[in-house]
């Protein structure tokens, strides 16, 4: 879908509940079928007053560029409104917007949206709507210089303006994970967020960016008590009354006031023998299970783009370029254990600043007396036992040491040890996660991963080997996807780009003719279906079905030039099976590993299998 003169369409929100994809992009909102993209239901545009525009020139922006209205906030509020946000010429601001009867409108209830939208169309930024709180990553200000994680409600939350807290961050990512539920320690939720910054813990005589991982305690509703006559505090609908009234984090009293008390950060690994740099994340995806401990971050990364020079006598310049070394650019994908990530945090110690005598502060493990409750934690059963209810009821002992120790010293790691893809290339820019069950009665994470040349790849890794099973070329010109979403229910991805926005299908198992094709492609979504001589999805085999997918063993195939039995139905072609492609044209180079070449069916062309393995 693209409209045209109508640029960035680079913000999605999927409503199932109303069959519809909502996209953002620069000075549009469009209401699509969430079946078939191409189909426009409705759609409103939100542009830029001219003297607004002329404000945004004078302080030396792009007119038709950077002075313009790009939509990067779209939230669900209730069945029929969302909550959206635009960069609004460098002032970024808010509104409501509702479908109703087929029709979007915004709601004219603008409001300033400093701290929860970028003031620069091109900042990674991320949000969370969390009940009626919005949770947002973003910088505060038209420089782009006070970087701030936000909670705005009756009583907002924000970090402190400190190096130590948030260091030149770009933010990618933010989730919220339901640890309260049947939790033995009466703990909260929490909002993970992933951004990278400039470490402030190596001693390097230049910047070094680094990838992380932070969390904040939310407020649960469950834990805010009735407003009564009895009770005063809760009564009054000041910001001081309810923060009297609710539990959770709500800032401290003297100290961190109005600020988060449950701010910790800690290093993501992702370690690559070539890298000598840290990678950097650019998207997370939170694949979710009903008991949240099984949870899994699966997350991008790229090589650190650097150039270093070399000044030593005897280093061999030949191989360098005008005196610097210039990286390989590198993608990987790790994944993370929720629980691993949570025990690092509830469990961890702490680094320390320490005055060195270089004069410079060098950052090292806390091995102090850690104060009680323990700094950064959610209050808790342990806390509420001491009569602590709420984080105004914190010491300013435990709260001046979180304010000045967030980072913690040991390092989030991968799940598997290291990473699940590696791949080298044009570079890998975001990625969803599907949980598939294979007819083995397991779930497998089949990977969609888009690309800065327009592909999405569809991968899964099976005991430690990646198999890339389709790279999908999704735009004719080699732009950027940065946008990317995943309808399970529908079985559909969706990718959005500075151009457009594609739809594709999770599985194209009628493109497989032959058994064996079916078999090594090791699809956990085809299967081939004995009964109809097809391959067919997992869900609607019509009797027994072949699948192989860790050994990709073909001996279950019937022999080839063998017709499947009558059922005294007409068959169905191959190109109409449920997961051919919906309201588009794609070219899909579909992988056989044992013959190491691709085929892209509709042209023919053929380019070079990925293996098993790294890449």
């Amino acid at each position: 879908f693209r409209e045209e003169g109508i640029f960035n369409y680079s913000t999605m929100l999927m409503r199932d509940d109303l069959g519809l994809l909502l996209l953002g992009a620069r000075e549009a909102i469009y209401a699509l079928d969430i079946n078939d993209i191409s189909v426009k239901k409705a759609a409103v545009y939100w542009r830029v007053p001219e003297e607004k525009q002329r404000e945004c020139t004078y302080k030396g922006k792009q007119a038709e560029v950077e002075c313009r209205n790009y939509i990067r906030t779209l939230h669900k509020v209730n069945d029929t409104t969302m909550y959206v946000c635009g960069t609004n010429a460098f002032s970024p601001t808010c509104d409501y917007m509702t479908f109703v009867e087929g029709r979007l409108r915004l709601e004219g209830k603008q409001e300033k949206g400093q701290g929860k939208c970028p003031f620069d169309p091109f900042q990674r930024y991320s949000s969370l709507m969390v009940g009626n709180d919005l949770y947002s990553a973003t910088s505060i200000n038209f420089l782009g210089s006070e970087p701030v994680v936000l909670r705005s409600s009756d009583l907002a939350l924000r970090t402190e303006f400190k190096s130590s807290w948030l260091n030149e961050p770009n933010f990618v990512y933010m989730d919220v994970v339901s640890e309260s539920v049947d939790s033995p320690d009466g703990d909260d939720d929490k909002v993970y967020l992933f951004f990278s910054e400039n470490a402030v813990e190596y001693d390097f005589y230049t910047k070094v960016a680094v990838s992380r991982v932070a969390r904040v305690c939310k407020v649960n509703a469950e834990n805010v008590p009735p407003v009564n006559a009895e009770s005063a505090a809760c009564s009054v609908l000041t910001a001081e009354g309810l923060a009297s009234c609710l539990q959770g984090d709500v800032g401290g009293l003297r100290t961190l006031q109005r600020k988060w008390t449950s701010f910790m950060k800690a290093r993501l690994d992702c370690s690559f023998p070539e890298l000598s740099l840290p990678p950097i994340v650019q998207d997370v995806f939170l694949l979710k299970d009903d008991d949240w401990r099984r949870s899994v971050f699966y997350a991008v990364f790229t090589s650190q783009s650097y150039v270093a020079l070399f000044q030593k006598e005897g280093c061999n310049f030949s191989t360098l370029e005008d005196g610097h070394l210039v990286l390989s650019q590198l993608s990987t994908v790790c994944a993370y254990s929720v629980t691993d990530i949570a025990d690092i945090f509830n469990q961890g110690k702490f680094k320390t600043p320490v005055a060195v005598e270089t004069s410079h502060v060098k950052w090292v493990m806390y091995t102090g007396e850690m104060p009680v409750p323990r700094p950064g934690a959610c209050i808790n059963n342990a806390a509420r036992n001491m009569g602590m209810n709420r984080s105004l009821d914190l010491p300013d002992k435990t709260l001046q040491f979180i304010r000045d120790r967030p980072l913690m010293d040991e390092a989030a790691r991968p799940l598997t040890g290291g990473p699940l893809l590696v791949r080298r290339g044009p570079l890998l820019t975001r990625i969803v996660v599907d949980s598939v069950l294979a007819l083995d009665g397991q779930r497998h994470a089949v990977m969609f991963v888009g690309t800065e040349n327009g592909y999405v790849q569809k991968a899964v890794n099976y005991d430690g080997e990646m198999f890339v099973i389709e790279e999908i070329q999704v735009y004719e010109d080699p732009l950027p996807v940065t946008t990317l979403s995943l309808s399970a229910s529908k079985g559909q991805v969706y990718a959005g780009s500075e151009g457009g926005a594609v739809q594709v299908p999770v599985c194209t198992c009628g493109r497989h003719g032959a058994c064996v094709d079916c078999v090594l492609a090791r699809d956990p979504y085809c299967a081939w279906d004995l009964a109809s001589g097809r391959c067919v999805s997992v869900r609607d085999p019509s009797g027994p079905a072949v699948q192989s997918l860790r050994e990709g063993d073909v001996s279950q195939c019937p022999e080839p030039g063998m017709l499947p039995p009558f059922t005294g139905k007409k068959a169905i072609p191959a190109a109409l099976s449920d997961c051919s492609a919906v309201g588009t044209t794609l070219c899909v180079f579909i992988f056989r590993p044992d013959s190491g070449r691709g085929r892209c069916p509709s042209s023919g062309k053929q380019r070079p299998a990925a293996l098993p393995g790294p890449l």
